[in-house]
């Protein structure tokens, strides 16, 4: 079975280690973006008939990029719009501060998000990309495509995440998804709780064989 993974905003594909280590009879694909490393913005070939799994921001990036054919769909602590739901002053305060100190803002993300840093200081910023995926969260909007799914759909989302508020996740997912709640206040919960996430995405990619 084919499982793709694809990592949200300031982290990179290491957070899928975990996790990915976890589940059984798979073939990882992960995906970086590229925020911590360059990029050559060109699109990788998607399998089809593949089980897509995001976090965070990759769940918008994967509903804009995925291939008409999908075995199954996974978002966890993830949206189809960012900017429905945020005011566009809190992501525009984050690209004033990633110019001014990147370093500051990230920490105060990973903060945010009840995260470890995902390196070891220096940081190897890509601020060219951190800036792209900032505007990704002002413009784009892909619950169009979430509404065209037709393969099942899982969302796995964190009761008390200060990035994507249990409001935020209930709105974007009741009604196109079996939503499932970890009790944390994390937004990164493929590392924070791997063992709950893999028994989840397990289970699911189970029923889809």
């Amino acid at each position: 079975m084919d499982v793709v993974f694809v990592h949200g905003w300031g982290f990179d594909a290491s957070v899928w280690s975990a996790l990915v280590s976890k589940l059984q009879n798979i073939r990882a694909h992960t995906i970086d973006l590229g925020f911590f490393q360059k990029s050559d913005d060109t699109a990788p070939a998607l399998p089809d008939n593949a089980i897509y799994i995001g976090h965070s921001l990759g769940v918008m990036w994967l509903l804009g990029n995925m291939p008409q054919s999908l075995r199954g769909f996974i978002s966890i602590n993830g949206f189809d719009c960012f900017k429905d739901h945020v005011p566009p002053a809190t992501v525009l305060a984050m690209q004033k501060q990633l110019k001014r100190n990147p370093e500051t803002l990230m920490h105060d993300f990973w903060a945010n998000c009840a995260a470890p840093p995902p390196r070891i200081a220096p940081y190897d910023f890509n601020m060219e990309r951190l800036h792209e995926g900032l505007e990704w969260l002002k413009s784009w909007d892909e619950s169009a495509a979430l509404r065209t799914l037709s393969c099942p759909v899982l969302a796995l989302a964190s009761s008390n995440d200060a990035i994507v508020p249990k409001p935020m996740s209930e709105t974007i997912w009741k009604n196109h998804a079996d939503l499932r709640w970890c009790e944390t206040n994390s937004h990164i919960l493929p590392l924070s709780n791997a063992d709950w996430c893999a028994k989840h995405v397990q289970e699911f990619i189970y029923a889809q064989r």
